[in-house]
């Protein structure tokens, strides 16, 4: 109910008055507060671009790179644009994966969220 006036657009309401001289005072004689500043650098945004020149055969195909009993690596340069790039796929496998009905449908929502 304090607000007075209607603004042109989307019809917001909004009240103006003036400023006191106490307020004004205050404003003129802040002092810096510590905890408001700008966020540390982020050491996980790359900040150089060039790609390292490698000696990477050219394949048509991916081919696996590493590979252990829990995980494979596959590897294939970009031979059209030269740009880095990078897909992760993870499939989790669990010894009663289809035995009964709940744990599947519970293993599929959460494999959903989490991927």
């Amino acid at each position: 109910d304090e607000c007075h006036n209607t603004a042109p657009w989307f019809n917001t309401k909004y009240n103006e008055e003036v400023v006191s001289l106490e307020w004004e005072k205050s404003w003129k004689n802040l002092s810096l507060n510590p905890e408001l500043h700008l966020p540390h650098p982020n050491k996980f945004i790359a900040s150089e671009f060039e790609l390292l020149a490698e000696d990477v055969p050219q394949t048509k195909y991916p081919v696996i790179i590493k590979e252990t009993p829990h995980y494979k690596i596959w590897y294939k340069k970009d031979d059209v644009f030269d740009l880095p790039k990078a897909s992760i796929c993870v499939s989790f496998v669990t010894p009663n994966e289809f035995q009964l009905a709940p744990e599947t449908v519970v293993d599929t929502v959460v494999g959903t969220i989490v991927g």
